[in-house]
């Protein structure tokens, strides 16, 4: 947010660059910005975001396989709900699910199935850096790294 290295530029530079999957996976750092909704463009709202990223990576990648990876909940950022900023986490992940499914690209949900629970002190404890509740240690990515590795090759067929 308000800077040049957002995903909507940044996959723009992905044009030489020799693969053949490529997954997005942000989180709720933006989340200060509008939600917006689906059929968003431009760069008003994060749903705009999103499919403006989408839309620059098919631009210069335009065969790649693309899969999405939904954020791991965040201490107060849960599937749960409650409060204000939980329940925009929410509809968020709910967003990129629709925004995914319109266009036909995979979904990993780590938001919904990381199995990590940072609202717990003994989970942030123990797989959070610093106990932060936001950012997974090495045995929270312990955790998550086999779900990823089965999206990959899901991707890659």
């Amino acid at each position: 947010y308000s800077t040049n290295n957002n995903f909507c530029d940044r996959v723009l530079e992905l044009a030489n660059v020799d693969c053949d999957v490529i997954t997005i996976f942000g989180s709720f750092n933006d989340m200060s910005i509008d939600l917006g909704t689906v059929d968003d463009t431009g760069t008003d709202t994060l749903g705009g975001y999103i499919n403006t990223t989408l839309d620059n990576l098919y631009s210069v990648k335009p065969f790649v396989s693309v899969g999405i990876i939904l954020p791991t909940p965040w201490w107060g950022r849960t599937p749960k709900g409650g409060s204000e900023n939980a329940n925009k986490a929410i509809q968020y992940c709910v967003m990129l699910k629709e925004i995914a499914e319109k266009r036909s690209i995979p979904v990993l949900d780590l938001f919904h199935n990381s199995n990590l629970h940072p609202n717990e002190e003994n989970f942030r404890n123990e797989f959070f850096y610093q106990a932060d509740g936001t950012h997974p240690n090495n045995k929270g990515h312990q955790k998550i790294a086999p779900m990823i590795t089965q999206f990959l090759n899901q991707l890659i067929g």
